[in-house]
């Protein structure tokens, strides 16, 4: 049996632990604060939840006490809709078969029977076995075409595919609304980090100082297709108003190891350099994740430009 976390339910309540962690906050300060039950609001931060949380009455008072301004709020509230369409279909999926139960012991055998008796027996059995194929057959089509299952909501898709030899990641057509930043958009993780002048290849930021770990604040662009075996180029310019070094990682979007194709730390003085690596994808995922780690320095301001993630 798996420990859980294929559930949306239980991903979405790691992830807000993560963002109080990140915020430099501990569950109990978030529980003091929060208007909902002490147990109640410790259950979702703990991942023991079965069932989504509500949005305005749970999760808000969550990302409000970690400091999130009115975009990530709206992130947040996006996020939430998609996990709990991703719980419908969680929810709706066929239940594993049953372990075959342990063999009885055999009983004595019966008298051999007549003639006229073995073809009624025979005419039984063909009978059942008529049914159950019959029932076999509805029942494939209930799991496969039935109303329940035309009615199930859309599965949340980042990206339509992997790009062919040459393309961009970067420019993936992108089915779902960029009203969500995950989707189609720069995004920084943390309220320390004020996004200004991003494209779609290039973006500034400002970083306020006082984070400790390089990956308290975060610039990210996600929905990315990488597929395990594919190479790639990543390629992109930069410079800050001071000397600072930061971590750059193309990855997986799921805690809580977020595994790496890429991992580079990098200096970024001044004077605007080209960096430039090319890689081997490692896991396959249509929302893998660009990111920038920027924390761990005081007060700083960071250009990036010319941003480009080829299939080679």
């Amino acid at each position: 049996m798996g420990d859980g976390r294929d559930d949306p339910v239980r991903r979405f309540c790691d992830e807000l632990s993560d963002l109080v962690r990140d915020a430099g906050l501990k569950r109990a300060d978030v529980v003091r604060a929060h208007p909902m039950s002490e147990s109640q609001v410790y259950a979702v931060l703990r991942g023991e939840v079965r069932t989504p949380p509500p949005f305005d009455r749970m999760v808000l008072p969550i990302v409000q006490a970690c400091g999130a301004d009115e975009e990530r709020v709206k992130w947040w509230r996006s996020r939430h809709a998609m996990m709990v369409r991703e719980h419908e279909l969680y929810r709706r999926r066929p239940a594993p078969s049953a372990e075959p139960p342990e063999p009885a012991a055999p009983a004595p055998a019966p008298a051999r029977p007549g003639p006229r008796r073995r073809r009624l027996v025979l005419a039984i059995a063909g009978a059942v076995v008529a049914a159950v194929t019959a029932l076999s057959v509805v029942a494939v089509w209930l799991i496969t075409r039935g109303p329940d299952r035309e009615a199930l909501p859309p599965v949340p898709t980042c990206t339509e595919g992997p790009p062919a030899v040459g393309g961009d990641l970067l420019d993936v057509p992108r089915p779902t609304p960029p009203d969500d930043p995950r989707f189609d958009d720069w995004w920084a993780n943390h309220g320390g980090v004020r996004l200004e002048d991003s494209t779609r290849r290039s973006w500034r930021a400002v970083v306020n100082g006082g984070s400790n770990k390089p990956h308290d604040l975060i610039v990210v662009r996600g929905c990315l297709p990488v597929t395990s075996g594919h190479r790639y180029r990543l390629s992109f310019r930069a410079r800050a108003d001071t000397d600072v070094s930061i971590r750059v990682r193309v990855q997986l979007n799921r805690p809580p190891n977020y595994e790496e194709s890429l991992y580079k730390t990098i200096d970024v003085t001044t004077e605007a350099q080209t960096y430039s690596w090319t890689f081997t994808g490692e896991h396959s995922s249509l929302e893998s994740e660009l990111t920038f780690q920027l924390g761990g320095h005081p007060d700083f301001t960071i250009e990036v430009a010319d941003v480009a993630l080829t299939r080679i």
